[in-house]
Parts: C-alpha cells; sequence; structure tokens
C-alpha cells in the first residue's frame, strides 16, 4: 500500500472516528494519537481557545500528558498559527524567532520540527491549534496538506460539541 493510500485511509478512518466520539478529550485523544503515528512524528498538542481569557489551552498533550500549557494568542509558534489563522511548517525551530524555548526547558523536551495549524470553524473563526511535533527528516508538503484535512474535521468535531454543550 502506498503512503497516499495510507494517509487516505487514515483520513477515513479519522472522520468516522470523530463523527463517533461524543465526548472531547477522549475521542480527541485517540485522533491525535493517531495523527502523530501516521506522520511519523514524535508527539501532537491540540490547543483550544478558552473563551473565559482567549488563551490556547492544551486539551490533549501526547508523550507528556502532566503538562498544562496555556498560552497567548500570538505567544510561540502555536500562538502565532492562533493569531495568523495560517499554517506553520518549521524544519528548524531553532532559526525562528517565534519559538519559544520556556515548554521545552520545563518538560525537558527538545522540539526540532513543528507543523502547526489552525481548527477553524464554519465561519472560518480560529478554534484552536493542531500541532505535531518533530518528524524525522522534517515536514514536507504533503504532511502539511494532510494535517490541514485533519483539522478541518477536529474544527467540525469541536464546533458540534460546542452547539451541543459538550466542550
Amino acid at each position: 500500500m502506498s503512503w497516499a493510500q495510507k494517509r487516505l485511509d487514515a483520513l477515513i478512518e479519522l472522520a468516522k472516528r470523530a463523527r463517533a466520539s461524543g465526548e472531547r478529550d477522549a475521542g480527541l485523544g485517540e485522533l491525535v494519537q493517531k495523527v502523530v503515528e501516521v506522520l511519523g512524528a514524535d508527539r501532537g498538542t491540540l490547543y483550544l481557545i478558552e473563551p473565559a481569557t482567549g488563551e490556547l489551552c492544551s486539551h490533549i498533550v501526547l508523550g507528556d500528558s502532566t503538562l498544562d500549557i496555556r498560552l497567548k494568542v500570538g505567544q510561540g509558534l502555536a500562538g502565532w498559527v492562533a493569531m495568523a489563522g495560517i499554517p506553520l511548517r518549521i524544519n528548524d525551530v531553532l532559526k525562528d524567532d517565534r519559538f519559544d524555548a520556556r515548554w521545552d526547558k520545563a518538560s525537558g523536551y527538545r522540539t526540532e520540527t513543528v507543523l502547526a495549524v489552525p481548527l477553524l470553524d464554519a465561519s472560518k473563526r480560529v478554534l484552536g491549534v493542531l500541532q505535531i511535533l518533530n518528524k524525522r527528516g522534517g515536514f514536507d508538503d504533503y504532511d502539511l496538506a494532510f494535517l490541514e484535512a485533519v483539522a478541518g474535521i477536529f474544527g467540525l468535531v469541536e464546533e458540534n460539541l460546542t452547539l451541543r454543550g459538550n466542550a
């Protein structure tokens, strides 16, 4: 099976799982794990904008589930994606001034490559950010296209959960 077919199959599986899930963290945690596996990365984080504070808050962190990350929109790479509303692919974070190494220091983890995309609702309002870290050899255009498709699914799931009052 080709890598393209594997990604298409994963995307279909993710869409089916997302539709079946009625509880945010349980369902989305499995979906983030699947994305990390498909992309061959180390870890992933799903950030959602908390309406009360306007901050990005980590809801799903794979790799260090005890880490509670809160970012202002515009702060760090995920914050920049939330502010700009556009994807970001960086294959050497140390060369990017937007990178905030504070979380690496707190966790002992070393971020090298980042792929982050916004989660948008139907009106293109940013709901959060899906960020995947450290793919050996770096992320490419196909990884970005796949993650944007996944973020579209996640955005719909989050919007539906919020409308149903499950958020």
